[in-house]
């Protein structure tokens, strides 16, 4: 390991020397500065959405930010959507069987990632009942994503209870850009099998305005790692995806976007625990989202969205007798968002507000165990928000831009029964084109879930286990303030960019439990009983650097390194902080990605639609607190290194592509305790349009 270590650090090195200093999107950062000769990039600097809620140069964004775009999702061979944050400075990802994954950034991560927010088109997907994200169920196919945007570091301000350490932010792609058929297959190990078909049109309905629209389905099958400290165990799934988004454009000021989702089948479910007591769990997530558009003007938007999920998990248990847990939990939400300019665009304004209300009913929360009753747990969330962008001083000499970004939110929960206001403040200093500096300040809330509050389950005495779990309806939110430098600039005629953010957070009120010996709850032995509190404090702060670099248009390169430090700041508590889980101090990705087309090397034009793709994610100095259940040196996660590649060929003007994918190809894993992350292999076949238009398009090309 001690090879490892130093073999990733000399790669990063070089890597910086080689490439120079990029950007975090991870994709180029090119400005718009006019190349010389061809070999210059021809793009254009991203633009954002999800630092400010307003769309803006992801270089003067208030924020640590990366963007995943749909090239970006294709070229790395991502099937699996929290694969891609792998590649991401500052985020964690731990596989935990075949389609369970904890995501978060900064740290904290563990099966349920209580600290990040999650949203697709808009539409938070973050569960009360746990606090987290079943990435699994959500009905998203990566082929339909356009970009992720990920906010590192607390916004609570503009997204609300939970969005605590970041937010997740995936944009699907628009109506009118997938129109037409498209088709994919995939094959690969453990037997998995995915057929995926999309169609998409435009329908002309006069006066009564333009209709896009597209839907699309998806099933997948898998037998899944089948792998538990060194015992198979059962996490096969056979669901099915249905998706649809319809864009009704009324005139040029208005439109509505509709969306549909439905996530469906047979998951078999084993505990990430060292027990033997699997279960096939028949889930459902589905959900519908309307949002409707103003467009007053160039600088003043509006709009009005709405929406409902509902997920309900039906758990057959196949070992040792004990009652289903069968779970179903319905969010609602409605949200009113305005933004506008004044003086002449050097001021920008948005304000908004929602209401969410979350249902619950499970056997886990709210149970009366005399009778094995469940009762419904509710929430009623209501918040309202202003977020301003000032410009102070413009085109000056060594200023060319000073801004000021400050926010305020003022959020209510019936959970707790009191209101909380979540600040922010950012000072942005752009001293010449393209370079930006900021130090940022925000304070953000997680809401204790469902489960922490109401949970009443325990484990009956004939199964061998004498604990308890009790939940604390007098748990407050856990609070972080965070604190960031930061720096983003682009060089060479946008060819070379370069990110580096500094970050301190406090986190105050962390939610944890503490093990108590109860008098007596049942006759035969005196239990333990775990209790929820807020007694838990931590201090993290480290470094995120991130270069990328595209000297021609066919070489496209990353590189970034993360290191971070968490330390347990409470006094006297003995119990676990991060639950059988760790932190890598240090974090390391190279990616290379190579896209040939037919005039890229002179006489050999069959490369052509040729790509191939490499990226290597390093791990190593885990932080574990106190874990009083586990021994130290049993099922620890070891320092490793995961290997992906993709190489991938075009034929029919790209209508059709073969490709070949391997993940985690130098050697099996521990990412999360008890379960190993194995090799995988992939092939994909992917179609554009209709096969018999191919010849048709190549003929108007």
């Amino acid at each position: 390991m001690y090879i490892l270590r130093k073999t990733a650090l000399l790669s990063l090195i070089l890597a910086m020397i080689f490439t120079g200093p990029v950007s975090s999107a991870q994709t180029p950062a090119p400005g718009p500065v006019q190349p010389a000769d061809e070999t210059v990039l021809f793009e254009d600097i991203p633009m954002v959405y999800s630092a400010s809620r307003m769309e803006e140069s992801i270089l003067e964004a208030p924020a640590a930010m990366s963007v995943i775009n749909s090239k970006n999702l294709r070229d790395w061979g991502i099937v699996d959507v929290p694969d891609a944050f792998r590649r991401v400075p500052g985020m964690d990802v731990i596989a935990f069987d075949g389609r369970t994954w904890g995501v978060s950034a900064r740290g904290f991560n563990e099966r349920w990632a209580r600290r990040m927010l999650v949203l697709v088109d808009g539409m938070s997907v973050y569960t009360q009942l746990f606090s987290g994200v079943d990435w699994d169920m959500l009905p998203l196919l990566v082929d339909d994503i356009d970009k992720i945007e990920i906010v590192r570091g607390a916004n609570d301000t503009l997204y609300g209870f939970n969005a605590f350490n970041g937010v997740i932010n995936i944009d699907t792609k628009d109506p009118e850009d997938t129109h037409g058929f498209f088709g994919k297959y995939i094959y690969g190990s453990f037997n998995r099998n995915q057929y995926i078909g999309r169609y998409g049109d435009h329908l002309d309905l006069g006066r009564a305005g333009d209709l896009d629209f597209r839907a699309a389905y998806s099933l997948d099958s898998s037998l899944g790692y089948g792998d538990k400290y060194g015992h198979e165990f059962a996490d096969k799934e056979n669901v099915q995806i249905i998706t649809s988004r319809a864009k009704y454009t009324i005139g040029e000021g208005m439109n509505a976007e509709f969306m549909f989702g439905l996530n469906t089948g047979l998951r078999n479910t084993s505990p990430v625990v060292r027990n033997n007591n699997p279960a096939m769990n028949y889930a459902n997530f589905e959900f519908e989202n309307g949002k409707l558009n103003l467009i007053f003007s160039e600088d003043h938007t509006a709009y009005i969205q709405a929406y409902r999920w509902k997920q309900t998990d039906d758990y057959k248990r196949i070992s040792n007798g004990l009652d289903s847990d069968d779970k179903k939990q319905v969010q609602y939400n409605i949200e009113f968002q305005d933004s506008f300019s004044l003086f002449d665009g050097r001021s920008r304004t948005v304000w908004g507000a929602s209401y969410r209300h979350n249902d619950v009913e499970s056997l886990t929360v709210k149970r009366i165990p005399e009778g094995n009753q469940k009762q419904w747990a509710r929430d009623d969330l209501a918040s309202g928000f202003v977020n301003e962008k000032l410009i102070l001083i413009e085109d000056m000499d060594y200023v060319e831009k000073l801004a000021l970004v400050g926010g305020l939110r003022a959020e209510w929960s019936h959970l707790t029964r009191e209101t909380d206001f979540a600040p922010r403040v950012s000072l942005m200093y752009t001293p010449v084109k393209d370079n930006v500096f900021r130090a940022t300040y925000a304070r953000a809330y997680r809401l204790p879930s469902f489960l922490e509050v109401y949970d009443t389950a325990y484990i009956p005495a004939n199964t061998g286990s004498i604990t308890r779990v009790r939940g604390n309806e007098n748990l407050k939110p856990e609070t972080v303030d965070s604190y960031e430098l930061g720096y983003s600039g682009v060089y060479y005629d946008g060819k070379l960019g370069f990110d580096a953010d500094l970050f301190l957070a406090e986190y105050r009120g962390m939610v944890t439990t503490f093990q108590s010996q109860a008098a007596s709850f049942f006759p035969v032995a005196r239990p333990f009983i775990a209790d929820f509190n807020n007694n838990s404090k931590a201090h993290s702060a480290g470094i995120e650097l991130a270069v990328s670099c595209k000297p021609w248009k066919w070489l496209d390169c990353y590189a970034n390194y993360t290191y971070e430090n968490i330390r347990d700041t409470r006094a006297g508590n003995p119990q676990t902080l991060i639950y059988k889980s760790g932190t890598p101090e240090n974090k390391a990705n190279i990616g290379v990605t190579v896209k040939l087309e037919k005039d890229t090397i002179e006489g050999m034009p069959f490369l052509g639609g040729t790509t191939f793709n490499i990226n290597a994610n390093m791990r190593d100095s885990y932080i574990f607190f106190n874990d009083s259940d586990v021994p130290r040196s049993e099922f620890d996660i070891k320092n490793h290194c995961r290997l992906d590649l993709r190489l991938a060929k075009a034929f029919f003007e790209d209508n059709l592509e073969l490709a070949f994918i391997g993940q985690n190809l130098l050697d099996e894993n521990y990412e999360a305790r008890w379960v190993t992350v194995p090799q995988e292999i992939l092939f994909t076949v992917t179609v554009k349009g209709w096969p018999w238009d191919w010849e048709i398009a190549k003929k108007k090309k």
